[in-house]
């Protein structure tokens, strides 16, 4: 029966949106993901819009693998309608973001330029491991399988080719997340340290950790 007032098209797309409302929720932001799919530490789809460093990223979510809106910047602010993601289990050179920030990291802007190489305005999978102290969801964060990809059908891993190319340190601050992967990553670092590449091939080079340490020191001492 079809409501008084109600065209059978209307209706159909009330239906619709109702469906996906319940089975398919749309998150604008980190925040609007619940508790929940943290801790059963769920998979969910995202487009990778920005690339901000080499291990975090801002992705707009798809409420499936094959339901994904079109994200248009001039219409929508980023940071209400994108999730921000930090990439699990490893640190990269910091980047200078702001003119009042201290200038960027030996091989911040060569992390960057791999991350962005691998996902940007690419559909990525995210398995949901924590939201972290800045309201970030913490993920492991893949490429999906396409024929296009290299090998074809190959999903990568965003924080290991990071950590085998020598552009990141594997992460050990406060709720550090590795899905089981910390010995992979501890190996990955060794191997890069050995072979000198990246970070690795500056003997002064200090580890992301110990720069953040450094800057909080000078501006207290301001």
């Amino acid at each position: 029966m079809i409501l008084p007032g109600r065209s059978p098209v209307a209706l159909l797309l009330s239906m619709s949106a109702m469906t996906n409302a319940i089975f398919f929720p749309q998150f604008d932001t980190a925040l609007d993901i619940p508790k929940s799919y943290f801790d059963k530490q769920s998979t969910i789809y995202g487009k990778v819009v920005r690339v901000i460093d080499g291990d975090t990223v801002r992705v707009a979510h798809c409420r499936s693998r094959f339901i994904c809106r079109n994200f248009d910047e001039n219409q929508r602010r980023i940071y209400d309608s994108t999730m921000s993601i930090r990439i699990y289990g490893v640190d990269a050179p910091e980047l200078q973001k702001r003119k009042s920030d201290p200038p960027s990291q030996p091989f911040a802007e060569e992390a960057k330029k791999v991350t962005s190489d691998l996902v940007l305005s690419k559909k990525v999978q995210l398995k949901l491991l924590r939201r972290d102290q800045y309201g970030r969801a913490v993920a492991k964060v893949q490429t999906t399988r396409t024929f296009k990809s290299f090998p074809p059908f190959v999903r990568k891993d965003v924080s290991m080719e990071l950590a085998k190319r020598g552009l990141a340190t594997v992460y050990t601050g406060g709720g550090a997340e590795y899905d089981g992967n910390r010995a992979v990553f501890e190996d990955m670092e060794s191997k890069a340290r050995r072979k000198g590449r990246g970070i690795w091939s500056d003997a002064k080079f200090v580890s992301p950790a110990q720069f953040k340490r450094q800057q909080k020191l000078v501006k207290q001492s301001k």
